[in-house]
């Protein structure tokens, strides 16, 4: 049980080199004494992170807590903790911009579509089941396909342009690959991906393109 004294951070910091339950103390102490010190640090640096953004943060930091092989307890505890909840914060808002960059990317290449048309008034359920089916049909694609189809949605929109996506593609791939052969292998990975989403029940419409 944690009673309401000082911190004492030397204390923790032996703590976090002890036994499970020595540890398992000192990351209560730091929980109740540091936690929301450490979040408004992170606040000031991240303010894109919301209060719920925040809260699996610091879950994030109580995990790489334990996972920490270059714990020092000689060194400061204060700039251990914030390397940790620095690089966890960082990471959550990558994927959280890669996230939002492959929402773009399916409303781009489902646009001319019935379900393109409603992309924006579908569920996060339902365009989380749309994104998933795509993930899984460009992880199947030829290695051509896949690469181009993988510069397209992780660099969307700028990929729209296709000579940007051409440059993208062969900035990847370390050799020159041409404008028709990029055009060529993102119609058949769309081709291939509208397929399994046909497939799985979504209406694309006889003129709709993916």
């Amino acid at each position: 049980m944690i009673v309401c004294e000082p911190f004492d951070e030397e204390y923790v910091r032996l703590l976090l080199d002890g036994s499970e339950d020595e540890v398992k103390e000192g990351i209560e102490l730091i929980h109740h004494h540091l936690r929301f010190g450490i979040c408004g640090w992170l606040r000031e640096r991240f303010p894109g992170l919301q209060s719920a953004d925040l809260e699996e943060v610091w879950a994030d930091v109580i995990t790489g807590i334990l996972e920490a092989k270059d714990f020092d307890p000689e060194q400061p505890l204060l700039p251990f903790l914030r390397a940790i909840a620095f690089r966890r914060a960082t990471d959550r808002l990558r994927r959280q911009d890669a996230r939002d960059r492959l929402v773009d990317a399916v409303g781009g290449f489902l646009r001319n579509t019935k379900i393109g048309g409603t992309w924006s008034e579908l569920n996060q359920l339902e365009r989380c089941e749309v994104m998933e089916l795509i993930r899984k049909a460009i992880s199947q694609l030829p290695n051509r396909q896949k690469l181009v189809m993988d510069v397209f949605v992780g660099d969307f929109p700028e990929t729209a342009s296709m000579p940007e996506l051409q440059r993208l593609v062969s900035e990847r791939a370390g050799k020159p690959e041409t404008l028709a052969a990029v055009k060529r292998a993102l119609q058949e990975a769309r081709a291939k991906v509208r397929k399994l989403l046909v497939d799985k029940g979504y209406n694309f419409g006889k003129q709709g393109e993916l």
